[in-house]
């Protein structure tokens, strides 16, 4: 009894942490993956890392390009965390570097070939970041 107890605790421990409701915390393991960028996918349909996992890169840079219109910003924090976590994953991760300063000058209709290079390299962080979680989640699974 205490191990369903402790099982619904850490659920609405997840809960409060993110602010989202239980449908979006398995998307919300994914290092720099926000809550509003798991709704926006969960809305398209992947609604877990596995999902993810088995995307196309460029299925899922058309997602965030979607979402993405006029929020260069928010791709710069998520390139940045998921920079950070393959780097620690790996330590050898080569650099990804972009810049986004003279993007943020230009009007909606200049940015779109730099927020399609942005989001096809988060793209790509995210798709390795989702399979990783699956596998560890798998290997959960057969110890159990």
């Amino acid at each position: 009894r205490w191990d369903v107890t402790s099982t619904m605790m850490k659920a609405i421990a997840e809960r409060l942490k993110w602010g989202v409701k239980t449908d979006l915390l398995a998307l919300l393991r994914i290092p720099g993956l926000q809550s509003d960028v798991a709704r926006h996918f969960h809305n398209n349909k992947i609604a877990t890392p596995e999902v993810l996992a088995r995307k196309k890169p460029e299925t899922v840079s058309l997602i965030l390009q979607a979402f993405a219109k006029g929020r260069i910003q928010l791709l710069e924090e998520m390139h940045e965390t998921l920079k950070d976590a393959a780097s620690q994953r790996t330590k050898q991760v080569d650099e990804i570097q972009f810049e986004l300063s003279p993007v943020k000058s230009l009007g909606s209709s200049e940015y779109i070939e730099p927020l399609v290079d942005v989001s096809n390299r988060i793209s790509t962080l995210l798709i390795e970041e989702a399979e990783i979680i699956s596998s560890e989640d798998m290997k959960f699974e057969v110890m159990i």
